[in-house]
């Protein structure tokens, strides 16, 4: 991959979204835990010398409070890199505009794109041109091959 400043920052774009979507991953397996273990760790030691006869408000409240934040966390990161794909794809279509010229690409927008056209054409032309010839060579020996064929057969239906 080229070193020129717009694919380095593709680059560091696509980086930062892998950092952010393992980031959601992490916050939602950690979520995902919390939900499962926390109320028990909770009335374990929290409410241990109580007698509870219903169940307390908070223990209702950490699964919601867990899943808010990880679906928060997830839909921040999902818009983040849709953002930043975005950008990715603005930048990729710069630099296919501009052309790689740190690296001597051809491709993109150049003073000569006219003269380049014309050489296609002429290159092309000679290249019909030779297969033209070459065709009708090859077309030529076959006839002059059948014609031999036919009068060696006949000679030898004769005899």
């Amino acid at each position: 991959m080229s070193h020129s400043p717009n694919h380095f920052k593709v680059m560091e774009i696509r980086k930062r979204s892998m950092v952010h979507t393992t980031e959601a991953i992490m916050v939602i397996f950690a979520a995902l835990l919390a939900i499962a273990i926390l109320p028990s760790i909770l009335l374990k030691y929290l409410y241990a010398g109580q007698q509870l006869f219903e169940q307390p408000k908070l223990l209702e409240y950490v699964p919601i409070v867990s899943f808010g934040i990880a679906t928060f966390y997830f839909l921040r990161a999902l818009i983040g890199n849709m953002k930043r794909d975005s950008e990715v794809k603005r930048l990729m279509v710069e630099i296919d505009m501009m052309g790689d010229d740190c690296c001597g690409s051809s491709r993109g927008s150049s003073s000569n794109d006219g003269n380049d056209d014309e050489e296609w054409d002429d290159d092309l032309q000679e290249l019909e041109e030779l297969l033209a010839e070459v065709e009708e060579e090859e077309k030529t020996p076959k006839k002059k091959a059948a014609k031999k064929s036919r009068v060696t057969r006949s000679k030898k239906s004769k005899k």
